[in-house]
């Protein structure tokens, strides 16, 4: 979970850093024949992040909870947990080991 969660924080830095850029947003005002200064500019750049974020953080809490990844990640680690006890129990090593099956 904690790496999901790395990941998502820097999706969204990497995006509000796009964003936060207000000469980008003057060049997209002057595109458009608005003239915005650069403390307007930095003042709707910090509201748009800020919009962004909510928004972004809101949808991901849905996704976490509507597929309730959290659960289904502490049921693994529990498996694997188990897993491993029983494959110290048993003389088994962990990990991957090939099934040699035959077809013919």
């Amino acid at each position: 979970m904690e790496r999901l969660y790395d990941a998502i924080d820097l999706l969204i830095f990497e995006t509000t850093d796009a964003l936060s850029k207000p000469d980008h947003i003057r060049s997209i005002a002057k595109d458009c024949g608005l003239d915005l200064t650069e403390e307007q500019a930095k003042d709707l750049t910090s509201k748009i992040v800020a919009a962004f974020e909510r928004k972004f953080s809101k949808g991901i809490d849905k996704i976490v909870k509507d597929t309730k990844v959290k659960e289904k990640m502490s049921e693994l680690k529990e498996l694997a947990k188990a897993c491993k006890e029983k494959c110290e129990e048993t003389g088994q090593t962990v990990g991957y080991r090939p099934v040699n099956v035959g077809f013919f």
